[in-house]
């Protein structure tokens, strides 16, 4: 998650994203959302997060992964590569004093997201042993 203000810009941004560094990771975080994916779609309707922030789903691919039937009920969200959020605000926000409350409310918002979205990493590190000590 982020902040920038691009020069010369007429808005504020701000997003919360996910992107995958690794096939590893991805095939994890996918493997959680065919298993949960009722739960995805609940937070993705949270009006708070609808009201704050805009949903978009990077580079998705154009056809079903491999090893998820074209009909599986979550196949919309295991599509993207990346999911995240975004919001731009006034540029005239970035100097007063409201921006750092507008940018903690938009993370707050998101964070449940990129807390499921993380669930399966978490676990995954979990699992590893600590500089290769049991």
């Amino acid at each position: 998650m982020g902040w920038r203000r691009p020069a010369a810009a007429a808005s504020t941004s701000t997003s919360g994203r996910k992107d995958c560094a690794s096939r590893e990771q991805l095939i994890a975080i996918r493997r959680h959302i065919a298993e949960h994916h009722a739960e995805l779609r609940r937070l993705l309707a949270a009006k708070k997060l609808r009201s704050l922030m805009t949903e978009f789903q990077g580079m998705p691919l154009t056809r079903a992964p491999k090893g998820y039937a074209p009909d599986h009920p979550a196949i919309d969200l295991l599509l993207p590569r990346q999911w995240g959020f975004g919001a731009s605000l006034p540029v005239e926000t970035a100097t007063t004093p409201a921006l750092q409350k507008e940018i903690i409310a938009r993370f707050k918002a998101a964070a449940p997201v990129v807390e499921f979205l993380n669930a399966p990493l978490a676990a995954a590190l979990r699992k590893r042993p600590l500089f290769g000590l049991n």
